[in-house]
């Protein structure tokens, strides 16, 4: 079940609570009482908020609306009788207008308009007819009401819930029945005058429509009524609505229907709508009037209404031009169209109707036999219709018989304006916009029910001339009155031949629009159409096309591109196979081509639609479809899809798809349009794969299905997609049924045409100009496959395909490379057997451009096609191929570097040691194999993406990781090749260098590795120091005690709050996949607040500190917030926890050794230095440190080699960074004479550098440790220090210019004279 699915409503009572609370806040803010200590507004937010997650089951609150309801209505209400009702009268003259004015100028409480507003939540969660049933509505509210409503049109513009709420309790309040003469006081048109004049005054609607619009000299209360909604009809909210509801409702009051004022209004409204529909500013206004003739007519009598038609036929014109028109309006406008329309023609049941009778599901199980009949034609068919139609009538009321006869049914009814009428939803079918369609086809549906047969047959011949056009709006809107049609028994069955081949063809609508195309709304829309017609009709009367309709219902279900067209045509198959009971297998399917599978594209595509064309009914249907159709999509990857699943049907039947598909789609091959010949490419390739037992190769085998689709999926409904009892039986044998091999059914003949696609493609230079590339990709694509399938090609031809390859080897696009370098892989050991002296040629080339082209596309495609060539070859040219990957593995002058090229070379490394396998490869060869992926482990290049050598790195951790596996796989056969010790260690240390660093990428990589080489490989590692340790660290209990500490972690986060625990843990789902020994686990490595705290306790393992250290300081020092902060937090525990065990100081000792040690091996290394200059201000900083005994002598060794690093530097970056670590060696340094090297060193930081903000940064940190000097240190006495700190403070750092240099200096070197 859906995590927001609900069976009952759990918060009742805090929902009876909070509006009991609300309630009795408010009603001591009316009667000046004390208030409750009661959040208020925290109160009636989580009471909205509770009704909103209701939205989509809002029948569960249904016994609560009412306990609900009237408590905060009659809050309300009290508050409306109190404040604006005429008790006792109001007086005369001044007096009356003081009082009015008053009222007016009543400001609303605020906790008044967030009850009402309460009430507006419930109304939209649950409808507001629903809630309006338990408003009061006695007659003493009405002029209260009323007056408050006047209030609102000056005041609280913004609240207009209140509004809304008000006008729907009007709308109840108005129908007292009571005359309204007799209830007027005539104080409510007063105050209406006032307001008007008021509102007109005020100079923020000055452009506003109401003062041009409304009446001044209003009199009564009718008129105040009728006036105070036009107000509101210009509301740009959902107000507009309520008024037009309270409108009509107030028109229907029989006192009201002996005045004019129901003309005088149908005239009002169409001089509006005339005056202002092209005038863009007042849409609002005109949608308002639209919407009260709407209610007019869906709540008015037929006798009231009738008269007043004429005066709205020029709105309803259909050839009024209404392009400008908002789709709210137009929707409107067709609303109104049908409902003039069903006003003119009174209800009744048509004599013609078609009536299927029985619709029992177990009836049409049984396949029972039910009496037939055709409504137009034989005397006795039309008898027996006669006869159900009368059976029929006769359970209506009586008076309804009255109505039979045309002519009188007729009488009144003005034809001409019917006709319009009619043949402006019909127009409206073709509206650009889906709700409009939607409404004009439910219209005509209504209408066409209380039409004669004649009239009735010219709606539907007219409707079907629809289809002639090649709008999408017109045939959506086509087929969805076609459906209401047959829903109520409208299309007869005389019809159904010309109806099914528009279905067909509608279920099939797809116009391309270049990189996009329009029609799955059409498509869906066709399938409404099938599902109604699987309800319509009797078996017998579908038999006809019952296999066409399946085979058009399945193509859509199975291999439509939208989820919603799939689901949809699956709907509408089962709707058939369970009322119409003669589909074709229809049982089976129905199990397999459900709501979820479906769903699931490529499910659909690779799995479903196999099983179901298993059937010989859809075969060649669907084969066909493909071929023909889908193989054209617009979409590239609904194309490759199409081919990978041409090759699954030719499993099933290879001679179809070798005699009579693949003939067809050679001469597509050449077309000019790129989608059919890209294509026609795939298609052959895939077919051939399938054809030869290999399509489990197909070009779809590596791609993930929709994951995106299956992660909205609770574990219930994962359960749902998994192949049925029908599949999995089919699967088995489809299982053994594609390995076999039949190749050998392509003639010589069919081998040749084949192989001359490549020569006329040339020759017609399909490969330049637009989408030549995606040719070029195709047709390595189609070369893969020959060279899987094994076509046994001429010497010529293989030629031909090598040269094709060696081009596309060039091409600039990565794409296209890499798609070159695959079907070289299955080409070359297909055809290159033995070192001929052609093929030699083309190796001699590979290895001389690889590292020597001077373009780098080239040396990227060259390199990759060194480690797909054949074994054979390989094996042949072994040493120059090391020799050329150990050219492109290393860093080059800039001018000619290229980082693609070094990540294919050391991609390319573990691939040449797999093809040598076990009969080549030698201890030599690995260990040079090793050392190139370690070369590629140094490799920090940047440009302007930024740390580009990441790239590198990455991809020599996966060929460490693939060489391992491959020793892995030779222990048995090849024993003497083993990994050394000192190539263990290495890999493992750099490793564990890459999960320190500040890429999460580069982290999870690593981290992933390393797992998965102790928890699979730990037999193939040698003994490398600490393995035991660091195999327990890494093994799969730990880890997995690790996510499961994590996730407990994340459940207590969520625990303070009961609406958040939905988003913790997912049940116990994921503590399941835990437990699971087959699914691969791995830590949250890329996450730095998980991997730090985990690796950086390596430190006290001597033998990798120092890499460990290496790619710490670089996270430390980097410019993500997190990466730092993590980082950071773990090695300062992790030096608090060291500082109370036996080996500290050891341990502290060698960290700092690290640190001389990187600013040795990486002198001017700006990528190193800086950061960690950044790590030794944190670290020597520290008091565990101070205490250490030796440290003086490495404090030495640092000082000169920082001393080093900050000669001639003018980089910025590094000399700010420097300040702290020289400022902190200062605090550190009990030598001298150290000391004063230090102070040097500040001194030229201070007066040497051209950079004030080296300056202030040295100055500042320098004061904060003088500050806290309290004895003499090194060469600093407590004097000395004090003066320092002094001068530190007055001098203007930032601002001290180049002339007032020498003097500053001087005045600070004199600072330390006695």
């Amino acid at each position: 079940m859906s995590h927001n699915t609900y069976l009952f409503v759990q918060e009742k009572d805090v929902l009876l609570s909070d509006t009991k609370t609300l309630c009795a806040y408010t009603a001591a803010i009316i009667e000046g009482k004390p208030t409750p200590d009661v959040p208020f507004a925290s109160i009636k937010v989580r009471l909205c908020h509770t009704l909103h997650k209701y939205q989509e089951q809002p029948a569960l609150l249904d016994s609560l609306i009412q306990p609900l309801v009237v408590p905060v209505m009659s809050t309300i209400q009290s508050y409306v009788r109190l404040r604006f009702s005429f008790k006792g009268g109001a007086g005369k003259g001044e007096a009356l207008e003081g009082v009015l004015g008053q009222k007016l100028d009543e400001a609303v409480p605020e906790t008044v308009h967030d009850l009402l507003s309460v009430i507006y939540f419930l109304a939209k969660t649950r409808g507001f007819k629903f809630i309006t049933k338990f408003f009061p509505h006695e007659v003493a509210d009405l002029e209260a009401v009323i007056v408050l409503l006047v209030n609102q049109m000056i005041n609280s513009p913004e609240r207009w819930e209140s509004k809304y709420i008000l006008l729907l309790w009007l709308s109840i309040i108005i129908l007292v029945p009571f005359n309204l003469d007799t209830i007027d006081s005539a104080l409510v048109s007063s105050a209406f005058r006032i307001a008007l004049d008021r509102f007109a005054a005020i100079p923020a609607n000055a452009n506003h429509l109401s003062p041009q619009i409304l009446r001044r000299d209003v009199q009564t209360l009718h008129e105040a009524v009728t006036e105070l909604c036009k107000h509101y009809l210009n509301s740009t909210t959902i107000t507009r609505e309520a008024a037009a509801l309270c409108l009509a409702k107030f028109f229907t009051r029989p006192d009201i229907q002996k005045t004019t004022a129901l003309a005088d209004y149908f005239n009002w409204a169409v001089s509006m709508i005339s005056r202002f529909r092209t005038e863009h500013l007042h849409s609002f206004f005109v949608t308002g009037c639209y919407n009260s003739l709407v209610e007019l007519f869906a709540i008015g009598q037929r006798q009231d209404l009738l008269p007043h038609i004429q005066a709205l036929m020029p709105l309803l014109e259909a050839t009024q031009k209404g392009g400008n028109e908002s789709i709210t309006v137009r929707l409107l406008r067709t609303k109104l169209a049908q409902r003039v329309a069903l006003t003119y023609l009174r209800p009744r049941v048509p004599k013609w109707l078609y009536s299927r009778g029985s619709r029992s599901l177990l009836s049409n199980i049984k396949k029972s036999t039910v009496a037939l009949y055709s409504n137009v034609g034989e005397e006795a068919a039309q008898r027996h219709a006669e006869e159900k139609s009368t059976a029929m009538v006769e359970e209506k009321p009586k008076a309804a018989n009255d109505f039979d006869d045309d002519e009188v049914y007729f009488d009144d009814v003005n034809g001409d304006h019917l006709e319009s009428l009619i043949d402006f939803l019909l127009k409206s079918l073709g509206d650009r916009d889906t709700v409009v369609r939607w409404s004009a086809a439910k219209g005509v549906g209504r209408i066409t029910y209380r039409l004669s047969f004649e009239m009735a047959d010219d709606v539907t011949s007219s409707l079907l001339e629809q289809f002639k056009s090649i709008n999408d709006g017109a045939w959506h809107g086509g087929c969805l009155a076609i459906a209401e049609l047959a829903r109520r028994g409208l299309l007869l069955p005389a019809r159904l031949p010309a109806v099914f081949p528009i279905l067909y063809k509608a279920l099939a609508f797809d116009q391309s629009q270049g990189s996009y195309s329009v029609g799955a709304h059409v498509r869906d829309a066709a399938c409404y159409v099938a599902w109604a017609f699987a309800r319509a009709y009797e078996p017998e009367l579908l038999a006809p096309f019952v296999t066409d309709l399946a085979q058009h219902l399945l193509i859509v279900t199975l291999f439509d591109r939208e989820v919603n067209c799939r689901r949809a045509a699956s709907a509408a198959f089962q709707e058939h196979v369970g009322r119409q009971g003669n589909f074709p297998q229809g049982i089976a399917i129905l199990t397999e081509a459900d709501y979820f599978t479906v769903g699931v594209r490529n499910n659909a595509y690779l799995n479903v639609s196999i099983f179901v064309g298993s059937f010989q009914e859809y075969f060649s249907a669907f084969v066909d479809h493909l071929a023909q159709i889908k193989l054209k999509h617009w979409e590239p990857e609904m194309r490759k899809l199409t081919a990978a699943t041409l090759s699954h049907f030719s499993v099933i039947d290879p001679k179809y798809l070798v005699f009579k598909t693949l003939p067809s789609l050679l001469p597509l091959c050449t077309s000019e349009a790129l989608h059919i010949r890209h294509g026609a490419l795939y298609g052959i390739g895939e077919i051939l794969l399938g054809v030869s037992g290999n399509s489990s190769l197909h070009n779809f085998h590596d791609v993930m299905k929709d994951s995106v689709f299956l992660r909205t999926l609770t574990k219930n409904e994962r359960l749902l997609v998994r192949a049925g009892e029908h599949l999995t039986a089919f699967k088995a044998k489809f299982e053994v049924d594609r390995t076999q091999n039949s190749i050998h059914l392509l003639d010589a003949g069919l081998i040749n045409s084949i192989a001359e696609i490549f020569v006329k493609i040339e020759k017609a230079k399909l490969y330049r100009g637009k989408g030549g590339e995606v040719t070029r990709a195709s047709v390595c694509r189609l070369i893969e496959c020959i060279g899987i399938s094994g076509l046994a090609l001429e010497s010529s031809a293989t030629k031909v395909l090598l040269d094709t390859l060696d081009e596309s080897l060039r091409n600039p696009l990565e794409e296209v490379q890499i798609a070159a370098v695959r079907a070289l892989g299955t080409f070359s050991e297909r055809y290159h057997t033995e070192p001929t002296e052609e093929v030699n040629a083309f190796v001699t080339k590979l290895l001389k451009s690889a590292s020597k082209d001077p373009v780098a596309f080239v040396t990227r495609g060259y390199t990759q096609a060194l480690a797909t060539i054949s074994s054979v070859l390989v094996a042949a040219n072994i040493d120059a191929i090391l020799q050329v990957l150990g050219e492109n593995v290393k860093v080059k002058p800039k001018t000619s570097d290229d980082a693609d090229t070094r990540r294919f070379a050391v991609q390319a490394v573990n691939k040449v040691a797999a093809k040598l396998g076990e009969k080549h490869l030698t201890q030599l060869i690995l260990d040079r194999c090793f050392e190139l992926c370690f070369t590629a482990m140094n490799d920090y290049t940047t440009d302007k993406r930024g740390d580009i050598g990441s790239v590198t790195r990455e991809s020599a951790m996966y060929s460490l990781a693939s060489l391992v596996r491959l020793v892995g796989s030779l222990r048995t056969s090849r024993p003497d090749l083993t990994i050394s010790v000192q190539s263990g260690q290495r890999m493992i240390t750099l490793l564990l260098q890459q999960l320190c660093e500040k890429i999460d990428r580069t982290r999870l990589v690593a981290g992933s590795l390393i797992q998965e080489l102790f928890d699979h490989q730990n037999a193939t590692l040698p003994e490398i120091p600490h393995k035991g340790e660091l195999a327990e660290a890494f093994s799969r209990a730990r880890i997995k005690e690790l996510v499961k500490a994590e996730l407990t972690t994340v459940e207590k986060s969520f625990q303070f709050d009961e609406n958040l625990r939905s988003i913790s843990v997912q049940d116990a789902s994921m503590l399941n996949i835990l437990d699971d020994q087959t699914f691969e686990l791995v830590y949250h490595w890329n996450i730095p607040h998980s991997v730090y705290p985990f690796v950086v306790r390596f430190l006290e393992l001597e033998a990798y500190a120092y890499n460990i250290f290496k790619g710490l300081i670089v996270s430390i020092g980097g410019l993500t917030e997190s990466i730092v902060k993590y980082s950071l937090m773990a090695l300062n525990n992790f030096i608090k926890e060291i500082a109370g065990k036996p080996n500290a100081e050891t341990v502290l000792i060698s960290i700092l050794q690290h640190a001389n040690r990187i600013m040795k091996e990486h002198h001017n290394s700006e990528r190193l230095i800086v950061p960690l200059f950044k790590t030794l201000e944190f670290i020597l900083g520290r008091e565990e440190f101070a205490a250490i005994q030796g440290v003086q002598n490495v404090i030495t060794e640092m000082t000169e080699l920082v001393s080093k690093e900050m000669e001639n530097c003018k980089s910025i970056m590094r000399l700010t960074a420097s300040t702290g670590t020289v400022v902190c060696l200062l605090g550190l340094a009990k030598d001298k004479e150290v000391s004063k090297k230090l102070l040097d060193m500040a001194a030229r930081l201070l007066f040497d550098k051209e950079f004030p903000k080296v300056r202030k940064a040295l100055a500042d940190k320098f004061y904060l440790i003088l500050v806290a000097q309290t004895e003499d240190h090194g060469a600093i006495t407590t004097t000395v220090a004090e003066r320092i700190s002094d001068f530190l403070c007055e001098t203007d750092w930032l601002n001290l210019s180049q002339d007032e240099i020498p003097a500053t200096k001087e005045a600070y070197e004199n600072l330390f004279l006695e």
